[in-house]
């Protein structure tokens, strides 16, 4: 009994000692280099993509600031050495009885052999094999760079779709696998909206969260890349360089995949928790710049981002939804469907932020303007329309009716009375500043008018009453407004001047068919309510 209780205990003091000495240790080389050989245009995001991949590392995948290696436009002899002394830290570690992770991040110019580092460099065959060759057990090297799915295809690799991601392609725990943005022959390509590399976001948006696919609240290596593979080629097809597809290679061993980053210990980060499926866009607090933009399949899914508050837009096929929330430490915070207000739907479709291209509604108002003439009291009326609202521009078929009459007549004349139908095109380019829109507008068109007088009595009948029937054309520039009320409603105000250009009749007792034409320049305005659909 003695005896079997002293090697209990011996083997639970060698299980606790070895599981100590075989902690794992986390190690991050990220180069990033927007200028590349002399003739390629200079990128934008690429080291700044090095600041975003370090901080998702450090906030989600667990490693610490002091062993993530930022470069920041390099030499190839920088890149060079400072992998050999990574890898010579690894070792020491290795020799400790430790295990170790290296992930390697490259953003920049390269072809289809070589990286281009400021002016200098570097073989991909080189700087892969400098990877592959690190005593760390475990080897990520993703690399978002013009045709950099050279890498896998000289190494025997393939493009990988995300369904091919599976029990039968899943990833081992340990050796060495590489992830390019682009296949052999294809650009990687940047997004302003996004302020960073297309592929390298959505990389990055994976690991905090919407890459979990099966819902086990961590995010592993295949479920990051087959994100991003998916993401990134969506955002790519409508570009004019075309769709990007990344590619994946790997020799591992060992049946798991490894898991990249555990949404189970969100540490310091807020969880947002999602409520309903859809397309996310999230801001910084004010509308600021957009943060993250996240793809989610399955309702309830949580989001890892700092503590702060944001402005979240959820695009759905047919609508666009906005929403403020607060993130605060401990239990998930939920943004449901239902407490966020819609977007009116113009605006969704001036951004571009739903698959629907135009939307259109009437709009009734009532409108007045300046006289046609010397004496005549202002045109009071309606206006309807019809809007048609495209990404770039709205056209707006108007149709409007008013009247107006002389207001300086003699005893003889007894009342003296104008007519208006106008027929007119208006295009306007409108600007969102939150939710009022407001826009410049121009329009042309035809005035149908009937200008009568009728005389005062005793005359003669066929004598009493005489009209004429001008055409005038009529053209106008000035301004449109327009705020929403929900559910598609909205109040649109217009405020033109006007130009009708017509037989302009001096006195208000007689009508001159043969009064000589002019244009007669005056104001016009009008308000009322519309509806988008």
């Amino acid at each position: 009994m003695a005896r079997s209780a002293t090697l209990v205990t011996t083997l639970l003091v060698a299980l606790t000692t070895g599981a100590a000495h075989a902690e794992i240790k986390r190690y991050a080389l990220l180069v990033g280099a927007n200028r590349g050989q002399a003739h390629e245009a200079g990128l934008r995001y690429a080291e700044t993509d090095v600041h975003s991949v370090a901080e998702t590392l450090g906030r989600v995948g667990g490693y610490p600031s002091e062993r993530i290696v930022r470069l920041l436009a390099p030499t190839a002899a920088r890149v060079r050495s400072a992998l050999v002394d990574l890898n010579l830290a690894i070792q020491d570690q290795v020799r400790a009885g430790h295990e170790a992770i290296l992930f390697v991040y490259y953003s920049g110019h390269a072809d289809g052999q070589n990286l281009h580092l400021g002016g200098t460099d570097l073989s991909s065959e080189e700087f892969s094999k400098l990877v592959r060759l690190s005593p760390a057990k475990l080897k990520i090297l993703l690399v978002d760079a013009c045709r950099s799915g050279a890498l896998t295809r000289v190494k025997g690799g393939r493009q990988v779709a995300r369904f091919q991601i599976g029990v039968e392609d899943q990833l081992r725990n340990e050796g060495y696998a590489i992830i390019t943005s682009s296949s052999a022959g294809e650009d990687a390509q940047e997004s302003d909206q996004l302020r960073s590399s297309i592929f390298t976001h959505h990389f990055l948006t994976a690991l905090r969260g919407p890459g979990d696919a099966n819902r086990d609240r961590q995010v592993t290596l295949g479920e990051a890349y087959a994100y991003a593979y998916e993401q990134a080629l969506k955002s790519s097809m409508t570009t004019v360089v075309g769709s990007q597809h990344a590619t994946f290679d790997y020799d591992m061993r060992g049946r798991a995949d490894p898991v990249l980053s555990d949404l189970r210990a969100a540490g310091d980060q807020g969880q947002l928790m999602l409520g309903a499926a859809g397309d996310y866009l999230i801001f910084a607090d004010g509308g600021g710049s957009l943060l993250l933009e996240a793809s989610v399949k399955t309702p309830r899914t949580i989001i890892l981002l700092p503590i702060a508050r944001y402005q979240v837009r959820l695009r759905t096929r047919a609508n666009v939804y906005q929403g403020e929330v607060a993130l605060r430490t401990g239990e998930p915070t939920m943004l449901a469907e239902g407490t966020m207000r819609p977007v009116p739907f113009a605006q969704v479709v001036r951004k571009g932020e739903t698959q629907a291209s135009l939307a259109q509604g009437p709009m009734v108002a009532g409108s007045a303007h300046g006289p046609l003439g010397s004496g005549f009291s202002p045109m009071l009326g309606a206006q309807v329309g019809w809007a048609f609202e495209l990404p770039r521009i709205t056209l707006m078929p108007r149709l409007g009716f008013a009247t107006g009459r002389s207001s300086n007549t003699l005893d003889a004349v007894d009342h003296h009375d104008l007519t208006e139908v106008t027929a007119e095109l208006s295009a306007l380019y409108v600007f969102d500043l939150g939710r009022l829109s407001l826009a410049p507008l121009i329009s042309i068109g035809a005035a149908f008018l009937r200008d009568r007088v009728e005389l005062a009595s005793p005359c003669v009948q066929a004598q009493c009453a005489f009209s004429t029937r001008p055409l005038a054309l009529v053209t106008t520039v000035g301004t449109w407004a327009m705020w929403p009320l929900g559910r598609g409603f909205t109040v649109e105000g217009t405020l033109e001047l006007a130009n009708f250009y017509l037989r302009r009749q001096e006195g208000t007792q007689a009508i001159d068919p043969d009064a000589p034409r002019f244009g007669t320049l005056t104001w016009r305005a009008g308000l009322g309510v519309g509806y988008r659909y």
